[in-house]
């Protein structure tokens, strides 16, 4: 009854209200494998990998065959892969390598567009087709000029690393890079969105002046490898606060985004 309340008060937006729906049961019954499920569900949007873990692996204990578990399982060894071959160690922290994937989903588009550009020339017929040459631009210009376009815009902007010490987080695209010191930041979330099953690493700088920095963590949208042991590594060197969009402060005008 009570993971119906939870999944209810989802659904309405009230997370917290599902979270304290789903404590009040696993007290009463803390082998509840619904239950234990839909909390480390509700977690891992927020970012919390650490009890997130410990809850699949009571799920695991309780029915190793169980088909979500397995898949965790298997997610979070991928992780672990990504964690020994995407990050480097360094004499105070660690270096997080990003993979180009927005670039790899532009490069798609603009094989498709090519694609689709030669086709119907060869359905219509060369010489039918190239005859009218402001419909021949037009179609050269939506199906080869711009989704090349998007793809140089996709690589010059995409994140390449992520370098996390003690002393300092540096945060490095194809056409910046930008370093500061934990001493220079006043705040860093980890903000989450339920609704829109966002998570971001957010930055505010201590000097006011300064735009906050985002970096986007959220599962199939980042391109960032083996994100939950780069937020592990953030809360080493930082407090890191977790909040609701809709509560967090932004007293900066400006925004740097990181994907």
């Amino acid at each position: 009854m009570r993971v119906e309340k939870a999944k209810e008060a989802v659904t309405r937006g009230d997370v917290a209200g599902a979270h304290e729906h789903l404590d009040m049961l696993l007290s009463i019954a803390p082998s509840n494998i619904e239950a234990l499920k839909l909390k480390a569900a509700l977690l891992r949007v927020e970012g919390d990998y650490e009890v997130e873990y410990e809850l699949w692996q009571r799920v695991h204990d309780l029915d190793s065959n169980d088909g979500d578990s397995v898949s965790y399982m298997l997610r979070r060894q991928r992780e672990e892969r990504e964690f020994c071959y995407f990050t480097d160690a360094l004499p105070t922290g660690r270096k997080f390598l990003a993979y180009p994937k927005s670039v790899a989903a532009a490069t798609v588009i603009g094989f498709l567009g090519c694609m689709f550009f030669l086709a119907l020339s060869y359905m219509i017929g060369a010489k039918s087709f190239f005859s009218n040459k402001a419909v021949v631009l037009t179609l050269f210009f939506l199906c080869v000029i711009v989704p090349w376009m998007l793809i140089v815009y996709r690589y010059l902007t995409s994140l390449v690393y992520i370098v996390v010490t003690d002393e300092e987080i540096g945060i490095k695209s194809r056409l910046r890079y930008l370093r500061l010191r934990w001493q220079d930041i006043s705040k860093v979330y980890l903000a989450h969105n339920h609704g829109a099953n966002l998570l971001d690493v957010v930055i505010f700088p201590v000097d006011k002046l300064q735009p906050m920095i985002k970096i986007n963590v959220t599962d199939g949208i980042s391109s960032l490898c083996a994100k939950t042991f780069l937020i592990a590594e953030i809360k080493k060197c930082a407090k890191l606060e977790s909040m609701a969009y809709e509560k967090l402060q932004q007293d900066r005008e400006g925004c740097i985004e990181f994907a």
